[in-house]
């Protein structure tokens, strides 16, 4: 049998309750840990309450603090001995599609299933990932966790959208930029598409929206440009809208919880329309964030 122990300290936890049934994801692969999560039914009310999901990671995520808590090992290896709850600050160095990962060389947990909650511009705690392994057996590789956002909808976890960036009073699009300050292979705004040309070295500009485009990371050409946004198949109950969504003008459609299609209006909060490559949707862009 297996008891699920709720507490601030592991030698001494506060709750314990039998789990009865082990429902993991129906996509998981031990082999790969892609999906590692799982829902746990429980015997009796755990008498705590829950953190909602954050509904989709935002554009800035990548490279923000964010809260890891677990009873493992401290960024010096060594197991608490107390067994007091451990919560310590991880920055987020990789987000793909299905995980993220930051490096050991700040806490290294070593707990499977440990959270990592994002803090949101009111101060409101999301649950953002579970901890899933790590990469080395001590604490010199990074953390793998498994995102929430993305598998929410199928184990019908409660979501909640995280309060957003005040709206900037600069939007970015008078500002003129030097042609050597932009990355040499490109940089998009939302679905503007900005690139120094080398022949003439003047900043070049193209709207991608003109033409029905998105502006992307092209990986044939090695470098960000014009082209359709990659999209995952679209969710039943969404009326064709996914997860990973599209831009109707300056509005990201998308769909939530694999039923509901949301359409974020990006004007209010002066950001633009885009795919992020890196986060795998669609979503309101602040000015200057490199998607794809």
């Amino acid at each position: 049998s297996v008891d699920l122990l709720l507490g601030d300290n592991l030698n001494l936890p506060k709750f314990r309750i039998p789990v009865l049934q082990i429902a993991a994801h129906p996509l998981f692969s031990p082999s790969t840990r892609a999906y590692d999560v799982a829902v746990l039914t429980l015997g009796a009310d755990a008498q705590v309450a829950p953190l909602a999901v954050v509904d989709r990671l935002p554009d800035d995520a990548l490279g923000a603090t964010l809260q890891a808590a677990g009873f493992g090992a401290s960024d010096s290896g060594t197991r608490s001995a107390s067994g007091a709850l451990q919560v310590l600050p991880v920055s987020l160095e990789t987000l793909g599609p299905l995980q993220l990962r930051w490096d050991n060389a700040s806490p290294c947990l070593g707990d499977n299933g440990a959270p990592l909650i994002y803090t949101d511009m009111a101060g409101g705690l999301l649950l953002a990932a579970l901890t899933s392994s790590t990469t080395t057996a001590d604490c010199s590789g990074q953390t793998v966790a498994t995102r929430l956002d993305v598998v929410a909808g199928v184990l019908k976890l409660p979501t909640q959208t995280p309060a957003q960036t005040s709206p900037s009073a600069d939007d970015g699009t008078d500002v003129e930029v030097p042609c050597a300050s932009v990355p040499t292979r490109g940089q998009c705004n939302g679905l503007l598409l900005t690139y120094c040309d080398g022949d003439t070295q003047t900043l070049q500009t193209q709207n991608c929206g003109t033409s029905g485009g998105h502006c992307i990371w092209s990986y044939t050409e090695q470098q960000f440009a014009c082209g359709p946004a990659p999209d995952s198949a679209a969710q039943a109950g969404c009326s064709g809208a996914s997860f990973a969504g599209r831009c109707d003008g300056n509005v990201a459609v998308w769909c939530r919880d694999g039923k509901t299609v949301v359409r974020d209006d990006c004007t209010p909060t002066a950001k633009q329309c885009g795919y992020n490559l890196v986060l795998g949707y669609t979503t309101c862009l602040a000015p200057g964030t490199q998607a794809g």
